[in-house]
């Protein structure tokens, strides 16, 4: 007993209880994923473009890194997870768009959420639009 509560110590000590981190191992396997589309109306609300796009993900491992492929193709493509932190900028024709993928997700051992904004700005600035995506992926079994 003594020797179960000492290994059960050192686990929490070296692990912690924190587990709700999306990892490349969690990620592994085959998702099948619903993406809606949402505009903001004002600082803090958003309304639903009602413009579901479902598409299904598959990841692997092969030595470290971490692969993923889009809707049955046969093109493995290498996934960064830190890319998803990084903020992009692009000009075309006369707007500005600048895209910056937020967070992704653990909800549950079989759910992931991504949530991604995308600011459009004029080149005179006198508009603006805030679009926000928001994908759950469920893990198929």
């Amino acid at each position: 007993m003594k020797n179960v509560l000492l290994i059960s110590l050192a686990c929490f000590t070296l692990f912690g209880c924190n587990n709700d981190k999306v990892t490349n191992a969690y990620l592994v396997g085959k998702w099948e994923c619903e993406r809606d589309y949402y505009l903001r109306v004002t600082d803090t609300d958003y309304v639903s473009l009602n413009q579901k796009y479902n598409s299904n993900l598959e990841f692997t491992i092969e030595k470290d890194k971490l692969y993923l492929k889009k809707n049955n193709s046969f093109l493995w493509q290498e996934f960064n997870l830190s890319s998803l932190s990084r903020r992009e900028t692009k000009k075309i024709d006369d707007n500005q768009i600048e895209v910056k993928t937020n967070s992704i997700s653990k909800k549950s051992q079989d759910t992931f959420v991504m949530v991604e904004n995308q600011y459009i700005y004029l080149d005179n600035y006198d508009s603006n639009e805030h679009l926000k995506y928001e994908t759950i992926c469920t893990r198929i079994k």
